[in-house]
């Protein structure tokens, strides 16, 4: 595999663009080994940090058990992603071009700064000046 190719992936994926099943699954499959790794380091580093001689053979066993089960997840992940939709479908496009108007704009619908809403709870219960009479 091209190194560039792999960090192409990465970078593909990380920008959120499509990627396709296997390549999906490579990550999952990335993913796993490092999860896979550390839970190994964990493994021996715990008797190694209490003073303790070090398993090989438990060491060996929980990585290849946490591999294999990373593999099962990259299968599923290959299978699954088959049938999946688009990561970014293409923006809708708007119905009108027209200007939405906002309320900091004192747009159309909407009073302007520092006049209450017509209707409004707050509209009703201030007195309105003599001149709006």
């Amino acid at each position: 595999m091209n190194p560039l190719m792999f960090f192409d992936i990465l970078a593909r994926a990380r920008a959120g663009q499509d990627l396709t099943p296997a390549e999906r699954a490579f990550i999952k499959q990335l993913q796993g080994t490092v999860i896979s790794i550390l839970v190994t380091a964990a493994t021996a580093a715990f008797p190694y940090l209490s003073g303790q001689t070090i398993d090989w053979s438990n060491v060996l066993h929980v990585f290849l058990a946490s591999l294999s089960t990373s593999i099962f997840f990259t299968l599923s992940k290959y299978f699954t992603a088959q049938g999946d939709a688009p990561q970014n479908p293409a923006p809708a496009q708007p119905a009108t071009s027209q200007p939405v108007a906002s309320p900091v704009s004192g747009g159309a619908g909407f009073p302007p700064p520092g006049q209450p809403a017509p209707g409004s709870p707050l509209a009703m219960a201030v007195p309105l000046p003599r001149s709006q009479r």
